[in-house]
């Protein structure tokens, strides 16, 4: 039997609150928990929830994870600037595919925990497909500018 994985718990200071902002994020709703709150898209059964509980104060070396996000659709520029509109913070862009502008964002939530945010399903289509089409000689695509914004966004400045 194969399990299937349920919920991703992040500890915090206020799980109602928190709840909030990554209920805007992933477009779910918040639903009650015997110790914390879930955020869960209800019409995707087949995605595991974010739980959030309050931290325990406990002594304990907590390990270090990240939750990872991709756009289905727009553009990884597009979704961070909707997601620091919604109280994120950008700490760093990295490239994996410079040129062809392929990458990913580190972002903190309003409370300190960094997640993740990659290009988007869309880019990664037009790139693949850009890449392995002998005809096209990527003349126009250049690395991003070191100028400007450290963090590589466009209307983003840090």
């Amino acid at each position: 039997m194969t399990p299937s994985l349920r919920a991703v718990e992040m500890e915090c200071g206020q799980p109602l609150e928190l709840a909030k902002f990554w209920s805007a994020v992933l477009r779910a709703e918040i639903l009650p928990g015997v110790d914390g709150v879930h955020v869960v898209n209800t019409e995707a059964t087949d995605q595991p929830s974010l739980y959030l509980t309050e931290a325990s104060g406990e002594d304990r070396p907590r390990p270090h994870s990240r939750i990872w996000l991709n756009p289905v659709s727009g553009t990884l520029d597009d979704e961070v600037a909707r997601l620091t509109a919604l109280g994120a913070v950008v700490v760093a862009r990295r490239w994996t595919a410079e040129t062809l502008r392929l990458g990913y964002a580190v972002m903190t939530d309003p409370e300190g925990h960094e997640f993740c945010v990659e290009s988007s399903d869309a880019e990664r289509r037009t790139a693949v497909r850009r890449f392995t089409d002998e005809s096209d000689d990527l003349a126009d695509l250049e690395p991003p500018t070191g100028g400007g914004s450290r963090t590589g966004f466009v209307g983003i400045e840090d």
